[in-house]
């Protein structure tokens, strides 16, 4: 390749690059916008339905777990600001936080937590019938 060709390519990535970050200022009406790009459409926005990767980087930035896990891989708090487990190890008992309302004003209590479980031992609820309902046998308030 000539040395003309080479600045030519150069040249044309240069201009790509300072001309990605010109944007036109677009009003919002005060309303902020995050856009993310993903690979692929999500095919549901049912935690229950889907095994998808696509869905569950969607999910993950619009539902918040009990529990997550750091970097380590340690578990730390989520929905759930605490939570004991039985020494049998069959038992796990959550201190649900007090401040979290759904998007429709709802507070965020422990019915709210049990409608959940109870749906993920549903079998017909279920993209994986097997997996969850296995591992819980019930969920008490």
């Amino acid at each position: 390749m000539g040395t003309r060709i080479v600045s030519r390519i150069f040249i044309g990535v240069m201009v790509c690059i300072v001309l990605s970050g010109c944007t036109k200022e677009v009003d919002t009406g005060g309303v902020q916008r995050l856009v993310v790009a993903v690979t692929s459409e999500a095919d549901t926005l049912d935690p229950h339905k889907t095994i998808s990767g696509s869905c569950n980087f969607v999910m993950r930035e619009i539902y918040d777990p009990l529990v997550t896990k750091d970097n380590e891989g340690r578990f730390q708090p989520g929905l759930a600001e605490s939570w004991v487990i039985s020494d049998d190890g069959t038992t796990y008992r959550f201190t649900l936080r007090k401040d979290v309302k759904f998007t429709d004003g709802t507070q965020f209590d422990a019915n709210a937590v049990k409608f959940t479980f109870d749906r993920l031992m549903d079998r017909r609820q279920l993209r994986l019938p097997g997996v969850i309902e296995s591992a819980l046998e019930s969920v008490t308030i």
